[in-house]
């Protein structure tokens, strides 16, 4: 479901790669929330004129507490599905966490967690 640019910036096989290390090291879902929709027709910055839509998700592992990010999606003027343009995962866990005093661990998600103003 990648859009040409994603893949371009991205090979399947170090997107699959990147995907079975991050589920490796946080065990199963627990819970995921959708935070936020965004939708924008033909943005003056964007690469290609459509419809673009962020999706602001938080996130819990087995092993990952702290977790946010966010998935843009891309159609085309003429219609037809939506596919991903870009993706963004940010997050600690819990093991890293736990070597970490509470400020350290507080200063270092605020900066992670910027990106996914909408997890706040």
């Amino acid at each position: 479901m990648m859009d040409d640019a994603a893949k371009a910036s991205i090979s399947v096989t170090a997107f699959a790669e990147q995907s079975d290390e991050f589920h490796s090291r946080s065990g199963p879902l627990l819970q995921r929330r959708l935070l936020k929709f965004t939708w924008l027709k033909d943005p003056a910055d964007a690469p290609l004129p459509g419809i673009y839509v962020a999706v602001d998700i938080a996130t819990k592992f087995e092993k990952i507490d702290r977790h946010c990010g966010y998935v843009a999606l891309y159609q085309k003027p003429s219609g037809g599905a939506f596919h991903v343009m870009r993706a963004e995962s940010n997050f600690i866990d819990n093991a890293a966490a736990m070597k970490m005093a509470k400020f350290e661990l507080d200063k270092a998600w605020a900066e992670l967690s910027r990106n996914c103003p909408a997890s706040r």
